[in-house]
């Protein structure tokens, strides 16, 4: 697999994933700008890349800056992962 297309499809996958990790996480919060009945099931499926951000959450009052500065970190992070991944599994 080429670099551009790996790059594209990682980011295709990342953003929705982290996007919707993010979403869900400021939606858990009743005080928060986007609180979310069903908010928990967002999070139990994106529960790997927001694990942090809700620790955070929920042990400061009124992080959620610092939420949303943790998940852009994240996604970060897992985009280069996928991306990774990618580009490995296509040399095999």
């Amino acid at each position: 697999m080429n670099k551009k297309k790996a790059f594209n499809i990682s980011l295709l996958f990342s953003l929705p994933y982290v996007g919707l990790g993010t979403y869900s996480l400021l939606g858990m919060s009743r005080s928060g700008p986007y609180y979310l009945e069903n908010a928990d099931i967002g999070f139990l499926l994106t529960l790997p890349v927001s694990f942090l951000g809700f620790g955070i959450l929920f042990s400061e009052k009124d992080s959620f800056h610092i939420v949303i500065l943790i998940q852009i970190g994240v996604f970060l992070l897992f985009w280069y992962l996928v991306y990774k991944f990618l580009l490995n599994r296509g040399k095999n």
